[in-house]
């Protein structure tokens, strides 16, 4: 990225941040106000931007974006995305499935064992099939934090090992 493109992203997210807490809004025309509320991907939660600040492998962070993309898509007021939503937990559990070798090689024995990591995941399966909202924004918390835990488990390992 080059250095003009990384101030330019840096400002943009300082200006959201300040149109977001209302200090901002009434200095700038409406047409700076509405291209800079355009954008989605500013965390709208304390616990998610911690989540989105742990490192972690790609692949947890894959499955954590895809899982945040469901978040953002159970906030549409009406007919939600049901079919999106299934392909993004699917997607979700396809790469915990092929990956899981490089997911749990940080993680103790036993909870490896348990498959808690996909347990989640296949309830969020459900709820989407029944088209329950309710249910399913509960199972994306809980799937949410599981992929929390497991990306504080995997740097835990690398700060304990590499010191």
């Amino acid at each position: 990225m080059k250095l003009q493109d990384l101030a330019i992203s840096r400002f943009t997210a300082s200006v959201q941040t300040l149109m977001i807490q209302g200090l901002l809004s009434p200095l700038l025309p409406l047409s700076v106000r509405m291209a800079v509320m355009v954008v989605v991907e500013v965390p709208r939660t304390g616990e998610l931007a911690l989540r989105r600040a742990i490192p972690a492998n790609a692949n947890m962070k894959a499955i954590q974006a895809s899982l945040e993309d469901i978040s953002f898509l159970l906030r549409i007021p009406q007919r939600k995305p049901y079919g999106t939503m299934e392909g993004n937990v699917k997607k979700a559990l396809k790469i915990a499935m092929d990956k899981k070798d490089s997911i749990l090689a940080n993680i103790p024995a036993d909870l490896k064992e348990k498959g808690f990591y996909t347990g989640g995941l296949q309830a969020l399966l459900k709820c989407i099939k029944d088209q329950d909202p309710d249910k399913l924004s509960v199972g994306l918390a809980s799937s949410l934090d599981t992929v929390a835990e497991l990306e504080l488990l995997q740097v835990l390992w690398f700060l304990c090992n590499f010191r």
